[in-house]
């Protein structure tokens, strides 16, 4: 009788490993079905994608008024299934090399983002692909993608259509070009590119490696309710920061860290008078907004109406006087300006005082002469104004 029981407990535990073991195998193979058709899924994806973006690029390009650069618009367009029921965008641009800024602008704003991207010939490839790995792996469903790059241009050959898996392990930086080489970067195009596909009622106007604080859009909302006034431009103080720096949350971090000298206003060794207006002092302990008056060579970062702002002016490329031009014809057309109180942005990395290359020295110099003749023609554009840059 033992001897039986002996052996049913050996035959019972046979069967349990026997059960486990298949439980195991199917385990495994459902694990190895999900990952196969997950690739797949990720390989369709992309591809969908990438074949998407092509296409854009093919039947969609349009040449700039100058006729050196071609534009496509919304190469990748936000999902507007998914409704924000914000009023605010953020439109900013870069180069191809500087993608990785859209990343680190989308930690920190969660709202509407339109930017323009410009590239060099021979990197348009890499770009594609880029834009592919960035949207499918950091969900950017609330980003509208631009494209713009110079005439002429060979057409994008890409090998991998057929089936191209995003990987979300590769860098989006790309080997470094200088933006001074001999083909202009075409700053304000860019600006009017990304400015032009906002549906939203406000803008905030930003340069890449430049972040907001994180409730920026609590506190715009709050002067949405007051009422925003007609033709009003709101001021956002521009700090620059060690690289590693976390972006403050708060003004009164921000305030610790300048006390501390890790943050300083943006340009104050480079070049003052592009901030100055801003009254940085009087920010520091303010407790309302305040009102400033336009001075010559400012250049500050705002919220305003999309509406009512005027277009930045193309024939300004790439150094001197392209943000300028736009805040003095603001000026001249009637607008006022209004430092936020609890507003700010922070620019990733030190200015230093360096004297101007060799070819910024020689774009300054162009566009210097091009904003005096900007000047002569606002006269004749706002005859009623009494106001002049």
């Amino acid at each position: 009788m033992a001897f039986c029981k002996q052996l049913t407990f050996r035959r019972s535990r046979i069967v349990i490993c026997l059960v486990c073991f298949l439980l195991c195998i199917q385990v495994l193979n459902l694990a190895l079905f999900h990952r196969m058709d997950s690739k797949k899924t990720n390989s369709r994806t992309g591809t969908d994608l990438l074949r998407n973006i092509l296409e854009t690029i093919s039947s969609k390009t349009v040449m700039d008024t100058s006729g050196l650069y071609q534009i496509v618009k919304d190469v990748i367009s936000r999902n507007r299934s998914v409704s924000l029921k914000q009023k605010l965008t953020i439109v900013t641009h870069c180069s191809a090399d500087d993608l990785h800024y859209i990343i680190d602008l989308t930690r920190h704003w969660k709202g509407e983002v339109s930017i323009s991207i410009f590239a060099l010939d021979g990197k348009l490839a890499n770009l594609v692909r880029n834009l592919v790995n960035i949207f499918y792996c950091y969900n950017m469903v609330n980003v509208n993608f631009h494209i713009v790059f110079p005439l002429p241009t060979r057409t994008v050959i890409l090998t991998d259509v057929d089936e191209f898996f995003p990987n979300c392990t590769l860098p989006v930086r790309l080997e470094r070009t200088s933006r001074y080489s001999k083909l202009l970067y075409p700053t304000n195009l860019l600006r009017n590119v990304a400015l032009s596909s906002v549906s939203s009622e406000f803008f905030l106007m930003i340069d890449d490696s430049t972040l907001p604080n994180s409730d920026l859009y609590s506190h715009f909302r709050s002067e949405i309710d007051k009422g925003f006034l007609s033709k009003t431009a709101y001021i956002l103080p521009s700090f620059e920061g060690d690289k590693n720096l976390n972006v403050p949350t708060s003004k009164a971090e921000l305030n610790r860290h300048w006390l501390a000298g890790r943050v300083r206003p943006y340009g104050v060794r480079k070049c003052w008078d592009w901030e100055k207006p801003t009254d940085y002092q009087k920010w520091r302990t303010a407790n309302k907004s305040y009102e400033v008056n336009w001075q010559s060579m400012w250049r500050p970062s705002f919220i305003a109406r999309k509406s009512e702002t005027p277009r930045f002016d193309e024939r300004f490329f790439q150094y001197g006087f392209n943000r300028i031009s736009q805040v003095c014809e603001m000026y001249v057309a009637g607008f006022r300006f209004i430092v936020h109180s609890k507003l700010f942005l922070i620019r990733r990395g030190f200015t230093s005082s360096n004297s101007l290359t060799n070819m910024e020295k020689v774009q300054y110099k162009r566009n210097e002469r091009l904003y005096r003749l900007f000047k002569e023609e606002l006269q004749k554009r706002y005859r009623q104004s009494n106001r002049r840059c």
